[in-house]
């Protein structure tokens, strides 16, 4: 049984809806009522030209190029990934940090198609060592091989230690020959 006014849950609802949604217009509004909304508006425009003026990297995992699929599927899905959000390795620099962006799912030549594996060599082969004042970050959407057991520290989610674990185009770490492959000082 309902004990209320149904007039004020849906108010209460309504207002609730627009403090996260954004102001809807009335029907009739008032000037005033205009005149908020257009600040709104002008308020939701500047926050969207700020969010748009910070650059954005993406960095593609299992999910967005696949590991471990046939080759032709491979090398479709990491061509639409670079058409819709640009190169799969690429080297970032931020005040002063580079930032090295490595597809991992590409580095290991049984699983990944031999024309991204081979751009993904490439690119590692390419990079020069950097200043000795600098720092490097390489960062990869699969993790670098870790034994099995590994403790993952006290903010894990899930259990606190790193199994290995494979499946359809999924891969909990690359492999241990990996880290001798892969040198970027």
């Amino acid at each position: 049984m309902f004990c209320g006014s149904i007039k004020n849950e849906y108010r209460e609802e309504f207002d609730r809806w627009q403090w996260v949604f954004g102001k809807t217009p009335t029907a009739n509004p008032t000037l005033e009522s205009q005149l908020q909304q257009e600040a709104q508006a002008q308020e939701q425009e500047q926050r969207a030209t700020l969010i748009d003026s910070i650059p954005k990297y993406y960095l593609s995992g299992n999910h967005d190029i696949g590991y471990d699929l046939d080759h032709g599927h491979g090398k479709v899905l990491a061509d639409r990934f670079i058409q819709h959000f640009g190169p799969l390795n690429q080297v970032i620099t931020i005040k002063g940090v580079e930032f090295v962006m490595v597809a991992a799912t590409t580095l290991e030549t049984s699983v990944a198609h031999p024309t991204i594996h081979q751009q993904t060599r490439d690119f590692l082969s390419s990079l020069n060592a950097p200043p000795k004042d600098s720092v490097r970050v390489l960062l990869t959407h699969v993790p670098l091989y870790r034994p099995t057991g590994t403790y993952c520290g006290p903010l894990r989610s899930r259990s606190k230690a790193l199994r290995d674990g494979r499946g359809y185009s999924y891969v909990s770490g690359c492999s241990f020959q990996i880290l001798f492959d892969i040198d970027i000082d």
